[in-house]
């Protein structure tokens, strides 16, 4: 085993490393941009990229380039896909940051060097300005009493105010911080909860400038709860069922389409955004547990093939029928159900049931009568009990949650 001194020794034959013909060549760190970020290339006075030995140099200059050599070694034995050309993003390397500033050999693509500002009392705010009129949404940067809107993140919370030409340091938005400007975007009115519930699930620490309105944060969380949903019965009475999540209040469609951590509801009359946190399903786990169920059907020779697609269910005549008479209640007790009116064909009455009770009066006060009634349809309580214990009854009043 070697100890540290042998681990930390210095290897002389890097004193070889050097793709110049002259040591310690002026340097420059230039920022460079493209689709994953920015990243930064060494270049001498003419604008070439370079190689240079980091033991030609002191300093921070030394110290950067020890560290960019050691990032490139480390390239060079590791086969990265999303980054082929093993290009240094700041992203990946974050700390590669102040020292860069520190130096002073830190220019843009222009060859303007960049400098850091720290002399701000307040951190600067990556802010979400809303036009009222219009519905435009903007992400800026609250900086120094200005909003600014030209700039890119070098990581979640580094930020090269492009036309200043200064780095500042915000508060983190999180991972998604290099795609943060897709919310830069124009919508209805109706899709303003729909994009701030977005927003606030994919970026961190976001302020809003809207109206007059503040933000509101819920510390419970919402769990969302699993759901069936009867789509329809096909011209060959097979049954589609999909299996999803269910949040009151929220579109079904929000929940199934996008990965939410968190809900945005718009209190007008108090003139708050209220942000709440979420926790979805885990959906695959309730698309086994009716994958499984439906499974032993077959087992037990069920008709035609089951389809499924995903979430989607297609469940032959035969096997549909069993699975909503024998099976369906048990799962009321776990699911919530959607879209039960479709299922008229197999006689289930989703309509919330309401309860009649009439008593006598007098001498015959005891005497009366219950009925359940189902919209238009009444039913005496007695005999719907009776119905709901036999196992071939063609009839069965279900009570189904509201969506």
């Amino acid at each position: 085993m070697t100890n540290v001194f042998d681990q930390l020794k210095k290897n002389k034959t890097t004193l070889a490393y050097s793709t110049n013909k002259s040591s310690n060549v002026p340097v420059f760190f230039n920022l460079n941009i493209d689709n994953n970020g920015v990243y930064v290339e060494i270049k001498n006075l003419k604008g070439e990229i370079i190689e240079p030995n980091y033991l030609h140099y002191t300093g921070e200059i030394r110290s950067i380039l020890k560290n960019i050599k050691q990032i490139t070694d480390k390239a060079d034995f590791v086969v990265d896909w999303e980054n082929p050309s093993n290009k240094i993003y700041l992203h990946q390397h974050p700390y590669l940051i102040p020292p860069l500033v520190n130096c002073h050999k830190l220019v843009n693509a222009q060859g303007k060097a960049i400098e850091m500002n720290n002399q701000s009392l307040f951190t600067p705010k990556v802010v979400l300005v809303i036009d009222n009129k219009t519905i435009d949404a903007t992400i800026c940067i609250a900086y120094l009493n200005k909003i600014i809107h030209n700039f890119i993140f070098l990581n979640e919370n580094h930020v090269l105010l492009e036309d200043e030409n200064v780095i500042i340091e915000t508060i983190p938005v999180g991972q998604y911080f290099s795609k943060i400007k897709i919310f830069n975007s124009t919508f209805s009115n109706l899709d303003l909860t729909k994009y701030l519930s977005l927003l606030f699930s994919y970026v961190d620490n976001m302020a809003i400038d809207y109206l007059d309105y503040s933000l509101s944060f819920v510390e419970d969380i919402i769990e969302a709860k699993p759901m069936l949903v009867f789509e329809k019965v096909d011209v060959d009475n097979s049954l589609y069922l999909r299996v999803g999540q269910h949040i009151a209040g929220v579109d079904v469609q929000l929940l199934d389409e996008y990965d939410l951590s968190h809900l945005v509801q718009i209190n007008d009359l108090e003139h708050t955004i209220v942000v709440k946190k979420i926790e979805q399903q885990i959906l695959e786990s309730n698309i086994a547990f009716i994958q499984k169920l439906l499974h032993k059907k077959k087992k037990k020779g069920g008709s035609a093939q089951i389809v499924q697609d995903y979430d989607l269910f297609i469940i032959p005549d035969t096997d549909a029928a069993d699975f909503i008479y024998n099976d369906l209640h048990q799962l009321l007790e776990t699911f919530i159900i959607i879209g039960a009116e479709k299922l008229k064909k197999y006689k289930i009455n989703a309509t919330q049931p309401t309860l009649q009770v009439r008593l006598g009066s007098g001498i015959d006060f005891f005497e009366g009568e219950a009925s359940l009634s189902f919209g238009e349809e009444k039913i005496n309580l007695f005999d719907a009990i009776n119905q709901y214990k036999k196992t071939n009854t063609s009839y069965w009043p279900m009570v189904v949650m509201p969506c």
